[in-house]
């Protein structure tokens, strides 16, 4: 958690936040795997030889990081409206079919030439036939990525865009939260208790930077709109004033019994009792750069 925190300063110098970074930082990634395998396909269709063989973790790792780009996308500061999460599956969607394809043509060409070197005659058929030879595995670097492109553009472009209930659960996706679930929550926070979740338990809150947002409270007269929300809201909020002037009293009693701070004005016990706040303190000027 201790780390977690020096995380959080740096994203805060950086003005984002952890779902952003990741997926920018993932999104990176996945551009770079992206240009690396065009190019490593570029080559295999010119040459028939690769100059990169990846083994199985290393695409497992390039497989996975325009998968989890997605998915920490619908969380992050990126995807503002439908249009750009839309954009995005269609991003990360064609870079995994570039690795995917890409993967796919060089472990065929890789088992091709593993295939060929084990042959007998193999300096005499790379001798004689390599006019033969070239030509076969460049052509499938080409023929794959070919035969294969259409229906994944068929799908995104047709597919998608026709399909509402497809459209609608891009739109509704959130993605992976990474964010602070204990920020805005705890015993100094003005959050509302709604319910309790019948099924699981817990209960449903509305957060205090959420309290300022619209709210819909639907139902007709008598379903108890007033006693069980409002009333209940509005108790919570009591309850929660009277916390703070209880614990800010704390706060000034300790602050001048260790000399932190000194009343503006000489108050009396019974004042102070009824009308204490904060701003009846002053830091102690030795204590002010502490404070």
């Amino acid at each position: 958690m201790k780390n977690l925190k020096y995380i959080d300063k740096f994203l805060k110098w950086l003005n984002t936040d952890r779902n952003t970074f990741v997926t920018y930082i993932l999104t990176l990634l996945t551009i770079y795997i992206l240009v690396d395998r065009i190019a490593e396909l570029l080559i295999l269709f010119f040459t028939g030889i690769g100059v990169s063989y990846w083994g199985p973790i290393t695409y497992t790792f390039a497989l996975a990081c325009p998968i989890f780009a997605f998915f920490f996308s619908g969380s992050s500061q990126f995807a503002s409206s439908y249009k750009v999460k839309v954009a995005f599956l269609y991003v990360y969607c064609i870079a995994l079919y570039v690795v995917g394809i890409s993967m796919a043509v060089q472990w065929i060409n890789a088992l091709l030439w593993l295939l060929l070197l084990s042959v007998p005659n193999y300096v005499t058929i790379v001798t004689d036939f390599s006019a033969l030879i070239r030509p076969a595995f460049q052509s499938i670097a080409i023929y794959l990525p070919l035969v294969t492109f259409y229906p994944l553009f068929k799908w995104l472009f047709t597919t998608i865009n026709e399909t509402k209930d497809i459209k609608d659960g891009i739109n509704d996706y959130a993605g992976i939260d990474l964010s602070d679930k204990k920020k805005g929550w705890g015993p100094f926070t003005c959050e509302i208790v709604l319910c309790r979740d019948k099924v699981k338990g817990h209960l449903a809150k509305i957060p205090e930077a959420r309290r300022f947002d619209p709210a819909l409270i639907v139902g007709i007269s008598g379903t108890g709109k007033t006693s069980m929300v409002f009333e209940p809201m509005i108790a919570r909020d009591l309850e929660k004033k009277f916390f703070f002037k209880e614990a800010s009293k704390e706060m000034g009693f300790t602050a001048l019994k260790t000399g932190i701070a000194h009343l503006t004005r000489p108050y009396n016990n019974d004042y102070l009792n009824e009308n204490f706040n904060l701003n009846m303190l002053e830091p102690t000027s030795r204590k002010r750069r502490f404070v």
